[in-house]
């Protein structure tokens, strides 16, 4: 049976508490006062979903203005036309389109991206965020704690795709 993509598993809501944590710790130190702030989004999956909810009620609650946006809905003359602060870039995805396009004093600050050195995140314009890259055994002994009765566990990945 497919898994409808706004069914939210165990491991996301780990994974978007942890990620969100830390990234919003980011954002602190960037948004000193209330700031525009504006979530882009790589897709539409679950885990983008949780994590954009979850940083939005935060940043919002914060002080902070927030749009969210889809990828597929920035271009070039979207970001320059905007008066924006931060933008936070939801997936390796949105975080490289947003890397060539987003120009100081305007930030760049993502979250679950998987490999940023390789996506070309570290040189060039500034960005900071949180990468994905959390070895297996870590990654093995946190599920085993937050899902101590799992007898059998799954991993899904692209062979296609060296960062799955």
């Amino acid at each position: 049976m497919a898994q409808d993509q706004r069914t939210i598993s165990p491991h996301h809501v780990v994974l978007r508490y942890l990620t969100l944590s830390v990234t919003l710790a980011f954002l602190a130190q960037s948004c000193a006062s209330a700031t525009e702030v504006v979530i882009v989004l790589s897709g539409r999956e679950a885990p983008y979903a949780a994590a954009q909810e979850e940083a939005a009620k935060r940043l919002g609650e914060a002080g902070h203005s927030v749009t969210t946006v889809q990828m597929t809905e920035v271009t070039k003359d979207t970001v320059v036309a905007k008066k924006v602060d931060v933008y936070l870039a939801i997936g390796t995805k949105a975080a490289v389109l947003l890397h060539d396009l987003v120009k100081p004093p305007a930030q760049l600050v993502y979250c679950m991206v998987s490999q940023p050195a390789k996506a070309g995140l570290t040189e060039g314009a500034p960005a900071s965020g949180i990468s994905t890259d959390v070895p297996l055994r870590a990654q093995f002994e946190l599920i085993q704690k937050a899902m101590s009765g799992a007898k059998t566990i799954g991993m899904l990945y692209c062979s296609n795709d060296s960062s799955s």
